[in-house]
């Protein structure tokens, strides 16, 4: 019974194995999802469609600022800048596909980018584990501030 059960999720997809059994890259979808769900209107309407990467580069100080767009080049923090000159922090995007519904009610399709940066002997779900993903361009902190600027 158990090694049948085992065969099935050798072969199952990713997005129906139990959570100890999912791989790195399913379970960073599972936290880009959430972080994105927060920002939704209505977060219970959301459906992935698709999750697709990842997508993995190095990081040079360009691509970490359109990464984290709060920063100027004199804000990245010195051992960030020293991991980038040595070519030891990776910057990884998956694109969430998915639906949800509007502040209306309709259904609307929608394309997320979510980043982390990361070295790469680090799993991408051990490098969610403090401010969690990039969505949108801020992680959930940023994204907190950003709102917080917008309003009048």
């Amino acid at each position: 019974m158990i090694a049948s059960a085992l065969g099935y999720y050798a072969f199952a997809p990713d997005s129906l194995r139990p959570l100890v059994l999912k791989s790195d890259f399913e379970r960073f979808c599972l936290s880009c999802e959430d972080t994105l769900k927060q920002r939704l209107r209505s977060p219970s309407s959301y459906i992935r469609t698709e999750c697709k990467g990842p997508y993995t580069e190095t990081a040079t100080v360009a691509r970490y600022l359109e990464y984290d767009p709060s920063k100027k080049s004199s804000d990245i923090d010195e051992w960030v800048k020293a991991q980038i000159e040595r070519g030891e922090l990776n910057i990884t995007t998956a694109y969430l596909n998915y639906e949800a519904a509007n502040g209306f009610g309709a259904s609307i399709r929608g394309l997320e980018a979510c980043e982390i940066d990361h070295r790469p002997s680090e799993t991408l779900i051990e490098a969610t584990r403090y401010l969690g993903p990039h969505v949108g361009g801020y992680d959930k902190t940023g994204w907190i501030i950003q709102q917080l600027k917008a309003q009048p």
